[in-house]
């Protein structure tokens, strides 16, 4: 197999058709592979060393990789058994008199062959790495949007609204998913309806309700209904009653006497 021929094959085949980034890594890993083995027809290799090669953790990403390959018709696959790995083998690329940069002579030097590989290996993995950046850096602005959303929900309901953006700022340090959303905003509404939120001077500042996790503190009122203390009517006894209490006669014939005739 001439491999600078099916390089330069390769990469005229990629100006007319579809293969992603990922896929057309696996096929220059695959290439080296053969390359170091001496271009023998078929070679053995397992799942985990190719996942390492193209830098991807999920077996189903390689296998979604391998099968665009296949599909290409770029390499031809039979499938392992326990204990032993699948096979590959590269599919030659054809050739035509007139195709654009055909290489006219062997290249003797083995150096110059890896070396044109290993650029464009290099290439192909810088694409991939690129693209991996875009998506995460995609996923960390839609969980931000998440939080701030959250965070509005939390803003409207809370009763005491100063430091707003530093309350915020703990708001999406603290990570607040939906669930945790959910007990906080529940946490509230009873906290609202509490004896002691009646009055804006003992309703801590968002800030420190936040960074306490107040959510979690336990109410004198937990019914939605503020308590009233009762008030009994307390007796208070006459001067009459309190003499009696020592006294032989009853309270209505003392009435009638005089403090010189009680105490006679």
């Amino acid at each position: 197999m001439n491999y600078i021929k099916q390089i330069n094959g390769f990469e005229q085949w990629l100006e007319t058709n579809y293969l992603s980034s990922s896929a057309q890594l696996l096929w220059y890993k695959l290439m080296n592979l053969f390359n170091k083995s001496g271009w023998i027809e078929w070679i053995s290799v397992d799942n985990q060393r190719l996942m390492a090669a193209i830098k991807v953790s999920r077996e189903a990403t390689l296998i979604k990789v391998r099968d665009e390959l296949i599909k290409a018709g770029l390499i031809d696959y039979q499938k392992g058994k326990k204990g032993i790995p699948s096979r590959y083998k590269m599919e030659d690329f054809p050739f035509k008199n007139e195709m654009i940069g055909e290489v006219q002579s062997e290249v003797k030097s083995e150096t110059v062959v890896e070396r044109v590989v290993q650029n464009e290996v290099e290439r192909v993995a810088q694409s991939v790495d690129i693209y991996k950046q875009k998506i995460n850096k995609k996923e960390k602005i839609n969980k931000k949007e998440k939080v701030l959303l959250r965070f509005e929900r939390f803003w409207e309901l809370y009763p005491k609204k100063i430091a707003e953006q530093q309350a915020k700022k703990v708001f999406i340090n603290l990570g607040v998913d939906d669930e945790l959303l959910n007990i906080m905003l529940t946490a509230l509404e009873k906290q609202k309806r509490s004896l002691q939120w009646q009055q804006m001077q003992y309703i801590p500042s968002p800030v420190t309700w936040l960074e306490g996790k107040r959510w979690n503190d336990e109410l004198e009122s937990s019914d939605g209904q503020l308590q009233s203390e009762v008030l009994q009517e307390v007796h208070i006894p006459t001067m009459e009653e309190i003499i009696a209490t020592d006294h032989p006669l009853p309270p209505d014939q003392i009435r009638k006497m005089s403090m010189k005739e009680l105490f006679a």
